[in-house]
């Protein structure tokens, strides 16, 4: 019966939520004090603006399940649109109370979280709600609404807590290119790049954020930034928004021949995508308008704008970011470009140990669908019984180090070129997996011995010799290897 009375109360026609009150009171009548009924029912006379009795029915459910999330969350809900109508700061602070109740029972409820981030805002913390609203878009799959809702809070004025300050989900890479986005739209261009950094030292081989990047520095004036940081993503066939970009950066710098040639391929590309038609559209009156203006005439004034919309390029970028696995016409082209792009970021940061942990961490995310199978069911193969005793994070980064190296290695431009960047990958598998661990000092010494080695080698690394040290420490064919000696000896000290 809660099943039919959910359906009612989704589909929301005329008549459907008298129908679910009725069945609600005929279910309780059998089952007195049932709170997922009693849920229900609030929501019901929610709908039906019956704001008082549905508080009476949440308080009902809360008293029957005290201990549940979802009888608070329901009781926050009915306090909030009872305080819409009575603007009363009691039944305000009696929401945000049992809201909080909600999210100490399950913190994993963006629902709760969301609507505790809306009786924060009711309350005048702007702040509070945006410590959370971010998180609760990201939660739930960058809902356009909730996407929105933390657009508009930086609008209005509110601005996000220092990186140092935040949780781990508010240091989280997605949320930081929500709050980047946001905080371009608002004009807080040096905020936003700071936010859009900081993802990408997490999210260190993602196109997407060269993107974003690059629209904050065009947005700021610098059409020269923008172009620096589209280069190593200029490659992307299906990325037509990249070659728009640089036309616009192109135009900027008064290089409109290099403008007009730019709008065209991005229209190509564009055509090639299947891009939506008003994409198409937007692009092909571009095209005309450059082409007029590159004979002379003032048609470049007519050029559609950068689209900097907040909610728009937030959308679009979780669209996008699944898709660069497929991005390239062949595997090969794949392999040359995200291998590019992996060991540029690389010498780009000084060579430093966390990016490669991280470029290893998430190379699985970009790699082309069959790739991040075929690795990962080679990884769980490689390492066989001990692959169970591995993080999460440590699975993560030994399935990436397999895909890193299948980017290097199926590659001829990488070929007895440096692929430093998988073996700084494979020693800092080997420094996370003793850090956190009881193990002989042996061990941790040869895991420290490696970060060494590689760091001291001298010249560029060719990819066979890099696969020599990922071998050191994944070992071969489910034997060896310094990970495998690892959780041996950290199984034996923790089990005496």
């Amino acid at each position: 019966m809660t099943e039919q009375i959910r359906l009612l109360l989704d589909r929301g026609d005329d008549g459907d939520d008298e129908e679910a009150l009725r069945l609600c009171e005929g279910e309780l009548a059998q089952a007195l004090g049932d709170a997922d009924v009693l849920v229900l029912k609030s929501e019901a006379l929610r709908n039906l603006d019956m704001y008082e009795e549905a508080v009476g029915a949440a308080r009902q459910a809360v008293s029957a399940r005290n201990g549940a999330a979802f009888t608070h969350l329901a009781l926050g809900e009915a306090l909030l649109d009872l305080h819409d109508g009575t603007d009363d700061p009691g039944v305000l602070a009696e929401a945000e109370q049992s809201l909080v109740a909600a999210t100490e029972r399950d913190a994993e409820s963006w629902r709760s979280w969301y609507w505790l981030a809306e009786a924060r805002y009711r309350r005048g913390d702007a702040q509070g709600a945006l410590d959370v609203m971010p998180w609760v878009a990201q939660q739930s799959g960058f809902d356009p609404a909730y996407v929105s809702r933390a657009a508009r809070l930086v609008a209005d004025g509110a601005r996000p807590r220092p990186l140092a300050e935040r949780s781990g989900a508010g240091r989280h890479p997605d949320v930081c290119r929500l709050l980047g986005i946001a905080l371009r739209a608002a004009g807080e261009h040096a905020s936003a790049r700071e936010e859009l950094l900081f993802a990408q030292g997490f999210d260190p081989v993602s196109p997407e954020l060269d993107y974003q990047l690059a629209l904050t520095a065009f947005a700021a004036g610098d059409p020269s930034g923008a172009l620096e940081h589209l280069l190593l993503i200029s490659w992307l066939p299906a990325f037509y928004e990249v070659a728009e970009l640089a036309a616009h950066a192109r135009l900027a710098l008064g290089q409109t021949a290099d403008a007009a040639r730019l709008m065209e391929d991005s229209l190509r590309r564009a055509r090639e995508a299947q891009a939506y038609p008003d994409t198409l559209d937007r692009l092909e009156r571009s095209v005309l308008a450059l082409t007029e203006a590159r004979q002379g005439s003032r048609a470049a004034e007519r050029l559609p704008p950068v689209d900097l919309d907040p909610v728009r390029q937030t959308l679009l970028a979780s669209i996008r970011e699944p898709m660069f696995g497929l991005a390239c016409r062949t595997f090969e082209d794949h392999c040359l470009e995200m291998g590019r792009l992996a060991c540029a970021r690389y010498e780009a940061s000084g060579r430093s140990l966390d990016l490669a942990k991280f470029i290893a961490r998430t190379a699985r995310i970009y790699a082309h669908p069959d790739l991040a199978q075929a690795t990962w069911e080679s990884a769980e193969g490689q390492l066989g019984d001990v692959w169970g005793a591995l993080e999460d994070g440590e699975r993560l980064m030994v399935s990436g180090l397999l895909v890193l190296g299948a980017w290097l290695r199926n590659s001829e431009e990488f070929q007895g070129k440096d692929g430093r960047v998988l073996a700084a990958g494979a020693a800092a598998l080997a420094a996370e997996a003793v850090r956190e661990r009881a193990v002989p000092d042996e061990l941790r010494a040869r895991a420290e011995g490696l970060t060494d080695t590689v760091a001291a080698e001298p010249g560029p690394v060719p990819v066979h010799v890099a696969e020599g040290y990922l071998d050191e420490v994944l070992g071969r064919e489910r034997a060896g290897g310094l990970v495998r000696e690892v959780l041996a000896a950290s199984q034996k000290v923790v089990g005496g």
